[in-house]
């Protein structure tokens, strides 16, 4: 997991189309989007979506 500046990485915003703090963006090894979702979330709610991807 790779936190991220909301405010300062406005490149990444555009890249994967992010609009609002507390999203998260799942990327594959290559940077290619595998899944989207916002707001807060656990740790294990993180885990249990990306489990399998």
């Amino acid at each position: 997991m790779v936190k991220v500046d909301f405010d300062e990485r406005t490149d990444l915003r555009r890249t994967y189309g992010v609009t609002q703090q507390h999203t998260f963006v799942q990327v594959d090894a290559d940077g290619e989007e595998i899944a989207t979702w916002t707001g807060a979330t656990t740790g294990e709610e993180i885990l249990a979506r990306t489990q399998g991807s």
